[in-house]
């Protein structure tokens, strides 16, 4: 993902006359991870030339609710407003916490992360969610976002991936999804 952000970046940069977009970090890929040893081996093995565009971030998963159904979250997120989110985390055996006795230290209890169903109301259309596995974490997400998502599962590769599909929220939107997506989009 780096290496194409990279890619991306060095595109921009080329562009005799860029468009008039907003995004206060682009070209920046930020991962949270529940394991300081995770995050330190990750560090050790990334390329320099791509180190500058990442951020690896710590946080806890705490088991919580989200309209009343057992769940977890990061206890912090980075503070940005992604356009491309990755999910594949946290180690259910990571997440702190239970509800009524009932944790994810069980190994049968399927992932529930409802993060994004607290970030939902701040994203842009045109953001695309890739969910890497946890197909049941994907129907939690489906059964309770509120807003125009396409969402398509790929059984063969056990993916899902999610675009929010609506109107551009103005003119620097429609830019930008113009810019990222095409004018077709």
């Amino acid at each position: 993902m780096a290496d194409a952000l990279m890619k991306n970046k060095l595109d921009w940069e080329a562009l005799d006359e860029k468009p008039k977009i907003r995004n206060s970090t682009p070209f920046q890929l930020h991962s949270v991870d529940t394991s300081h040893k995770w995050i330190e081996q990750t560090k050790s093995m990334l390329p320099k030339h791509l180190a500058t565009l990442i951020t690896l971030h710590y946080s806890l998963a705490k088991v919580g609710t989200f309209q009343e159904r057992a769940c977890h979250f990061y206890e912090e997120l980075p503070d940005v407003v992604p356009d491309f989110i990755y999910l594949d985390g946290p180690d259910p055996a990571t997440v702190v916490g239970n509800i009524g006795g009932a944790s994810w230290q069980n190994r049968d209890r399927v992932v529930t992360s409802g993060d994004l169903l607290r970030l939902e109301p701040q994203l842009i259309p045109g953001t695309l969610i890739v969910i890497d596995g946890r197909t049941a974490n994907a129907r939690f997400l489906q059964a309770h976002f509120y807003r125009n998502w396409q969402i398509n599962y790929n059984m063969a590769s056990d993916v899902t991936v999610c675009e929010l599909q609506e109107k551009p929220l103005g003119k620097l939107n429609q830019a930008t999804i113009v810019y990222c997506l095409g004018k077709s989009w």
